[in-house]
């Protein structure tokens, strides 16, 4: 990664050098290396890809913010769930959905839509495998 940027008040942060943990170094436009971990290592791009990304949402969005899901429900027992992207929010958490609505005395649910119209013009990927894993999920 190549950074103008002043980085110095996220290079010496936890969340920073956690995302750098296992290997991967930032330098300066000028070609100094500002921050490095385990660079002759061999690393799969993507993944390495993802800690530019993570740097860049923690510095703009911030390390308190959260991926909002909002969840309706109509008279008729119709369950809304629009989603904003959140990237955490797996099959793992549905238990924790389904005890929230049990704690608002939801007994029963007549159906189940999925609002997806955030990502209406997002393009599709063409990669045709067939993944559980959240990062894998389609554009919509």
């Amino acid at each position: 990664m190549i950074t103008d940027a002043n980085t110095a008040s996220i290079t010496g942060t936890k969340q920073f050098e956690h995302l750098v943990s296992t290997g991967g170094y930032i330098i300066t436009a000028a070609g100094r290396p500002l921050i490095q971990d385990n660079v002759h290592e061999p690393f799969i791009p993507a993944s390495t890809i993802k800690i530019a990304t993570s740097l860049a949402a923690l510095e703009i969005l911030g390390p308190n913010y959260r991926y909002k899901t909002a969840f309706y429900l109509s008279d008729d027992a119709v369950l809304c769930i629009k989603g904003y992207g959140d990237p955490s929010l797996t099959s793992e958490a549905i238990e924790e959905i389904v005890l929230a609505l049990k704690k608002r005395s939801i007994r029963s649910i007549s159906a189940i839509v999925l609002d997806d119209t955030l990502f209406q013009n997002a393009e599709s990927n063409d990669w045709g495998g067939n993944s559980d894993n959240p990062y894998d999920a389609p554009n919509s």
